[in-house]
């Protein structure tokens, strides 16, 4: 949807924000799901080791570092791109 009076450039930065916002979004949820899931699947684990919470929580925090990384990238993208655009320079 085209608003009136809208250039090129300016359709650009929109699609640029909103789909670095929603990789954002999809990222964060992912690394959040992922250590979760994780935590609860080795607390389900057959069998009793002391050592078992020290590894979960390594692997569950190796989990989230994975997508937390590039959706921290993403973030930071996307907020400044919103503030280009609502400044109206480039990116």
């Amino acid at each position: 949807m085209h608003q009136p009076g809208e250039t090129t450039q300016d359709r650009r930065r929109r699609r640029t924000v909103i789909v670095l916002t929603v990789v954002a979004v999809v990222l964060w949820a992912v690394a959040v799901a992922l250590a979760t899931l994780v935590l609860v699947l080795i607390a389900r684990l057959p069998g009793s080791d002391p050592d078992r919470t020290a590894r979960g929580l390594v692997i569950a925090a190796g989990a989230f570092t994975t997508f937390a990384l590039p959706a921290v990238g993403a973030t930071i993208g996307a907020v400044s791109a919103r503030l280009a655009r609502a400044r109206d320079t480039d990116m």
